[in-house]
């Protein structure tokens, strides 16, 4: 059985995560605050930490980083109620991948599919998010004129709202990165040099899976290229998201790198999974109706 310790300085919280993490069949634990989870750590093990950002005594980044440092095999969830955007340096400089947010109500199954992936290493894979019963299509993309007619048949589920034409430009971005950067290895600084009459071998094929359920579509863009890291993600992020002195992005006139930001921005859930060197996994979520409001997690799993 995985234990988990939970750290919040609002018992409410608190109470009511570690009671779900046990009801998910899990052994949890809590804390009130960074230096009464780090002596938990020192005195009993544990596979996994969720905590909260804004505590008083020490943030926790500020505890993530300390039990990075002394306990390097235990998992590390950070989780907040705030817009994840006004984080990103934060996020960035501490190499943080999982951030989750508190919805409103709370998604608790949500939360137990990506407590569950990252402490089974079981990252890769659209259908543990999906509800049952749920319907399965799987595309080959191969070249890049198969980009269009894939994105407009999966947007069409949103034909006549505004998301349909939202849905369609994340999926011709995926695509694309993952066609021309992932299987190709092209450059993004060179996209003018970049050679677009060709077939990949089905080997090489860019993998993009849909799942249908009665709440959400799911899509996810899969690579064999593996040249994605985690690092890289939070630099373009942070380009995107943080101001300079005169309130503009700090990347506003980047030429490429801004797919993963307006990803994000477009599509209630994104999940990015990485084997580096192997395979790189990006998975879009849309829900039918706006069940789950608040803002928006940010998950980056790193094999």
């Amino acid at each position: 059985m995985f234990k988990i310790l939970v750290v919040d300085d609002e018992a409410p919280i608190r109470d009511m995560l570690s009671d779900a993490l046990r009801i998910f069949g899990y052994d949890a634990d809590t804390a009130p605050d960074g230096p009464s989870a780090l002596l938990k750590l020192a005195h009993s093990p544990f596979d996994m930490i969720l905590s909260d950002i804004n505590m008083p005594h020490m943030t926790g980044f500020e505890l993530l980083r300390k039990v990075e440092q002394s306990h390097p095999d235990v998992k590390r969830v950070l989780m907040t109620a705030y817009n994840l955007d006004d984080y990103m340096r934060m996020v960035r400089d501490h190499n943080v991948g999982n951030v989750i947010t508190k919805t409103v109500p709370l998604n608790f199954k949500e939360i137990k599919e990506i407590l569950n992936s990252l402490l089974n290493n079981a990252i890769f894979g659209l259908q543990q998010y999906m509800l049952e019963p749920h319907s399965l299509q799987t595309f080959k993309l191969v070249e890049p004129s198969q980009i269009d007619e894939i994105s407009e048949s999966l947007s069409e589920h949103y034909t006549g709202t505004p998301t349909h034409n939202k849905f369609k430009v994340v999926l011709i971005e995926l695509m694309t990165n993952a066609l021309f950067y992932g299987a190709r290895n092209e450059a993004g600084d060179k996209k003018q040099e970049w050679v677009k009459d060709f077939r990949l071998a089905d080997e090489e094929a860019v993998i993009v899976t849909a799942c249908l359920d009665k709440e959400k579509l799911g899509v996810s863009v899969l690579d064999g290229g593996g040249k994605l890291d985690k690092h890289t993600v939070l630099y373009w992020l942070d380009r995107q998201t943080t101001h300079d002195e005169n309130g503009l992005p700090m990347g506003i006139f980047d030429y490429h790198g801004r797919g993963f930001f307006i990803t994000r921005k477009y599509v209630d859930r994104f999940i990015i999974n990485i084997e580096k060197g192997k395979r790189c996994e990006c998975c879009i979520f849309n829900y039918f109706e706006e069940k789950y409001a608040g803002n928006k997690p940010l998950i980056i799993n790193e094999i």
